[in-house]
């Protein structure tokens, strides 16, 4: 029952100019991810009277390209087509109703929003950097008075462990042995609490070239790497297409051989499937057959069969009664193919002997 809920897509039918759309769910879909409109009967006499032919609205070319009643549409889960009778050139609300359903297909946040979540991030770390307190004073702190600056002293439980070299030459001259693992910070004078716990004060009002150690502070820390975990989290990768595997009998694996007893309507859904644009782009063709019939592709079987399939609009009426026929003695392969040499006045397929 779940699988049948996804097998499902929502057609947009134009039947005339300027003629509000007829929107519906289609749910009978025996060979999705694949679909012709002659396969349903039903659905065809409700969209309108004496619909021969019609417009397919093609994403990749964004056109409307002509087609018969027996197109093969490449279906994903829910997805939304877009079809109008042939002769039809003013779609009612097209632009609308196309925006629409791309954004309802791929939500905002994924790929339009990211701007304003970054923006938000920064808002966030913003208020907290202004929202934070100094920290409290210490009996680890000392001031060791010089000529020009104040060299204040802090311990290491306090402060994030760094270079000693990073902080300049004087305060290389008051480390010492006994003053291992603390931290020197220079001041060109002291400042009140007030504009101490601010940034921007401390930057414009100190001359020394020596950066302060708020920048190795666990907040700024956060600051440079949010943005890059936020962007390698919106980067996915690639879902491959669905693949629908048919129904092969049992056949013998020492044997690179086509599978006997196979069924006309099996052969079909295998055919579509080899055929569809999106399956030929993302997997080599003996890997898409491995995929769909699950049996060792053996390239000049495949061939002469799929030519016959593919070939075979002289007798297109035979080929859907043998797909309709199921999987009865009718409905063979094998049946398929001896009423299609009949029609076209084969006598056998096997060498004629002299």
């Amino acid at each position: 029952m779940e699988l049948k809920s996804k097998q499902r897509f929502i057609l947009y039918w134009f039947d005339a100019d300027d003629i509000p759309v007829s929107k519906q769910w289609v749910t009978n879909c025996p060979f999705f991810p694949f679909f012709q409109l002659a396969d349903d009967p039903g659905l065809l006499s409700s969209l309108g009277e004496n619909i021969t032919k019609i417009e397919v609205f093609e994403d990749r070319l964004q056109q409307w390209i002509p087609s018969n009643l027996t197109h093969d549409f490449s279906l994903e889960s829910q997805c939304h087509t877009f079809v109008r009778r042939f002769g039809v050139t003013s779609c009612h609300d097209f632009d609308e109703l196309y925006d629409a359903s791309k954004t309802s297909m791929h939500p905002a946040h994924l790929r339009y929003n990211m701007k304003q979540e970054r923006k938000g991030i920064r808002t966030k770390l913003k208020a907290k950097r202004a929202h934070a307190s100094p920290a409290p004073p210490s009996d680890d702190v000392e001031f060791v008075e010089d000529d020009c600056h104040a060299v204040e002293v802090i311990d290491d439980a306090l402060v994030t462990p760094g270079s000693v070299k990073a902080l300049g030459k004087r305060a290389q001259e008051h480390h010492s042995p006994q003053h291992d693992g603390k931290r020197v910070r220079e001041h060109s004078g002291l400042m009140p609490a007030d504009q101490e716990s601010n940034w921007d004060n401390r930057r414009a009002l100190s001359m020394s070239p020596t950066p302060s150690l708020s920048s190795f502070s666990p907040t700024a820390v956060e600051s440079n790497s949010l943005p890059s975990t936020q962007s390698s989290s919106t980067s996915a990768p690639p879902v491959p297409p669905l693949v629908m595997p048919v129904h092969v009998p049992s056949y013998r694996h020492s044997k690179h051989v086509w599978p006997h007893g196979m069924f006309t309507r099996d052969m079909a859904v295998g055919f579509r499937q080899m055929d569809a644009p999106m399956l030929r782009v993302y997997y080599p063709q003996e890997q898409l057959f491995s995929l769909i019939f699950g049996v060792p592709f053996v390239r000049a079987t495949y061939h002469a069969n799929h030519a016959l399939w593919l070939n075979s609009h002289n007798v297109k009426a035979i080929r859907n009664a043998h797909e309709r026929a199921g999987r009865t003695p009718e409905g063979l392969w094998a049946s398929y193919l001896a009423s299609c040499r009949a029609a076209l006045g084969e006598k056998s397929k096997a060498r004629r002997r002299s």
